[in-house]
């Protein structure tokens, strides 16, 4: 759910970062069929997603959830490190904002 964070990771293509936030939607999906670029960014995203999870910082951060929500625990988590990415986007990254999600809705339209 941090899409953000894994296309500001990704290569900077089209298909990279198309792959970079498959690895929330790809259940089921034939990743063969994928081409090359796309199939390397989404191995990469869940690459990412399990170092991220197996940090203690966010594994106690998941912790700090109340016990009806620790399901969603990881999916909130995400969500934030998107919001505080964004905010602090200008400071922390050395391609524009724009630039990312405009890649990303090309890739959208493309594939």
């Amino acid at each position: 759910m941090n899409y953000l964070a894994h296309a500001s990771l990704a290569e900077r293509t089209d298909e990279a970062r198309l792959g970079s936030i498959l690895g929330d939607f790809s259940k089921g999906l034939v990743e063969d069929d994928l081409p090359g670029d796309v199939r390397f960014a989404l191995e990469e995203h869940r690459a990412v997603d399990q170092w991220f999870d197996a940090l203690p910082e966010v594994r106690a951060a998941k912790g700090l959830f109340p016990r009806s929500l620790r399901r969603f625990s990881g999916i909130l988590i995400d969500v934030f490190v998107d919001h505080f990415l964004v905010l602090e986007w200008d400071r922390l990254a050395d391609e524009p904002l724009g630039d990312v999600t405009a890649s990303l809705y090309r890739s959208f339209e493309t594939y």
